[in-house]
């Protein structure tokens, strides 16, 4: 990359316009030369330009060759800790991403800008960075060597198309990145398998597939004695048994999670308020309501504080923004069964809140869908209407195949009970060609690692 190249690219990565960034330097003539190549920046001015950047001269000048052992340094030190990044080794990883780097060094670069802006909730730079990615990196072909690099890259392009809630993209890459692994003890294989256990769960396919990955994931996490890991597949296995019926072993998980959760130093309240919420799962699915309401109000009660950006971290606000969305969600299927509509509307209106800018579309689907049902309650054949066609339009565009199969069979069923029966067969016909097999049962929100 030439020099030009690289003082745009940094400049535009910065949000800096032309004239900001020479200001009291030089004419924004001249900076529009350099970074169109008809220029050779001068060394006064590369020095007053890299220092406004937050770079060294050596940064905009050395070639690749030169560069080397500072990006393998920024690799080593960040692959497993991305949130340490600091603002100008991250701007070199975006000039390198565009340099012309051997497949398995793209790989490992782009794997971790991907998951730095994924953990960031920076979906439009994560995207952007997916897209370029897969039109350099082919994940045919790769040599044993190298398996490691593909095996990261693939897990963290899956873990971003999990945070936006595209679960059959995350299904692809994690099975991509299943393919690469080497060591199948090693802790990132155990977060691997339990991903994939989440996607599998979340696609609605056999739980018993689920189920296999999730004890994969267990029996690892128990061999490297890793706690919060354990906790998390506790819970997660504990869901799966609710949806299988298997309230006993549901129950007895989420206790040996809240045991193990409350004998840590330092309480995670993440962790906390997902015991929480999945203790009023259980209650909410053998039909005690009154004690799923209170367990769900304590899941929102613990995750209230948290969920502000204003001091708080990122990493921290998204985890309890998804639980306080689901309890809310959670509490308007109690509150609709009970004719409750006043509460009904106010949690409803606080999920759709949280919902609408956090790229949470099966939940905003789900939403949708529940608004729609207690429209048609109150007799709003209308919006009813409206609402379940948008809710149908937005998980064929999210490719949520399995909930365009369910929405699409209730409207559907709606028209032709209505004596539309054009219409009931336009919307059969939709159900019909996303049919598949399935275990009827809600997405979960668990965080993938």
């Amino acid at each position: 990359m030439e020099i030009g190249e690289k003082i745009r690219l940094i400049r535009k990565n910065k949000k800096l316009t032309q004239g900001k960034l020479v200001e009291g330097i030089a004419s924004v003539t001249y900076i529009c030369r350099v970074e169109n190549g008809k220029v050779t920046p001068s060394p006064s001015f590369l020095k007053q330009i890299s220092k406004k950047l937050g770079l060294t001269i050596e940064d905009l000048t050395n070639t690749l060759d030169d560069n080397r052992s500072k990006l393998e340094q920024i690799i080593k030190f960040n692959k497993y800790n991305v949130q340490s990044l600091s603002e100008s080794e991250l701007i070199y990883l975006h000039m390198n991403a565009l340099e012309m780097h051997a497949q398995n060094d793209l790989a490992i670069i782009y794997g971790i800008l991907v998951h730095y802006y994924t953990l960031n909730h920076k979906f439009a730079e994560a995207e952007k960075l997916v897209g370029q990615s897969l039109k350099v990196i082919n994940n045919n072909s790769i040599d044993k060597t190298n398996y490691n690099h593909f095996f990261y890259y693939n897990k963290c392009i899956g873990n971003y198309f999990y945070a936006k809630q595209s679960f059959e993209d995350a299904k692809h890459y994690y099975s991509l990145a299943e393919s690469y692994i080497v060591d199948e003890s090693s802790l990132e294989s155990g977060n691997l398998y339990f991903n994939m256990s989440l996607v599998y769960q979340q696609i609605f396919e056999k739980v018993s597939i689920s189920l296999i990955y999730t004890n994969k994931a267990l029996a690892i996490y128990k061999k490297n004695n890793h706690e919060e890991n354990l906790i998390k597949t506790l819970i997660l296995l504990a869901q799966q048994y609710r949806d299988l019926n298997r309230i006993e072993d549901a129950r007895s998980h989420l206790k040996k999670a809240q045991n193990l959760l409350y004998s840590q130093q330092e309480l995670n309240h993440v962790l906390n308020a997902e015991i929480q919420y999945n203790i009023g799962k259980i209650y909410q699915k053998i039909e005690k309501d009154q004690h799923a309401t209170q367990y769900f109000k304590s899941a929102i009660d613990i995750s209230q504080p948290f969920i502000q950006p204003k001091n708080q971290i990122m990493k921290h606000i998204i985890p309890h923004r998804n639980i306080y969305a689901y309890a809310c969600k959670s509490l308007v299927e109690v509150f609709y069964k009970q004719k409750n509509w006043k509460n009904a509307d106010f949690y409803l209106s606080t999920a759709f809140d949280l919902v609408s800018n956090n790229h949470l579309s099966h939940l905003y689907i789900e939403l949708k869908a529940m608004k729609a049902k207690i429209l048609k309650y109150r007799e709003n054949h209308i919006c009813y209407e409206k609402e379940m066609k948008e809710a149908i339009q937005y998980a064929l565009n999210n490719k949520h195949y399995i909930l365009t199969k369910t929405l699409a069979t209730e409207l559907g069923n709606y028209y032709f009970e209505s004596k539309y029966y054009k219409k009931s067969v336009d919307y059969y016909r939709i159900a019909q060609s996303h049919n598949q097999s399935f275990l009827d049962s809600s997405v979960e929100f668990s965080t993938v690692l």
